[in-house]
């Protein structure tokens, strides 16, 4: 009766710890088949990552030398693939849409989208925007936010540093840049 009950006991607690372990398993597959979506949209831009993340369904990432930031995010029936050449961008803004929702116990912020919009340096070019995050997409945010936070910042950086040659002359650039560009 001793061995039965060993038995028993594994059996349900083999039952109870199955789901977790195959909820591991998708995790894990998912986020290597998104990875391996974003190396594809790198490879077809012959770029290489020098700063990446991957964060559920969804991966960033740049690259400094060719000045792209490349975007994947995957759904139930299709998937987003986004590439941005920076050097046709002159800003990037963090749009966030909210709406207050009032109940019982007092009102909050209920954000419905957070998307990263880029303005072209060419008038009349139509402007990039990079998903983040959709209410009608996801249920509840997981760590969109500091993601789409994060990533603004990264890039308002590489938007900063970035001095494009061909828009200054030679002689208006500071003495650091003309050494490295001559």
């Amino acid at each position: 009766m001793n061995i039965g009950m060993i038995v028993l006991g594994a059996i349900l607690a083999s039952i109870c710890v199955l789901p977790f372990v195959a909820a591991g398993i998708s995790k894990k597959k998912l986020s290597k088949r998104v990875e391996a979506m974003l190396r594809a949209l790198m490879l077809e831009h012959k770029a290489s990552s020098s700063k990446e993340e991957l964060v559920g369904r969804m991966a960033i990432a740049l690259d400094e030398s060719q000045s792209m930031l490349f975007f994947v995010k995957k759904h139930t029936d299709r998937n987003d693939l986004i590439a941005v050449r920076m050097t046709e961008m002159k800003s990037c803004k963090l749009e966030k849409e909210s709406r207050t929702v009032t109940n019982d116990n007092g009102s909050y912020q209920l954000i419905e989208s957070l998307i990263l919009r880029f303005m072209p340096v060419k008038q009349g070019a139509s402007e990039v925007c990079v998903p983040i995050f959709k209410i009608e997409d996801d249920l509840h945010m997981n760590d969109e936010l500091a993601l789409a936070e994060r990533w603004s910042a990264i890039v308002d950086e590489q938007l900063r540093l970035r001095v494009p040659l061909q828009a200054v002359g030679k002689d208006q650039l500071p003495p650091k840049q003309l050494k490295a560009s001559a």
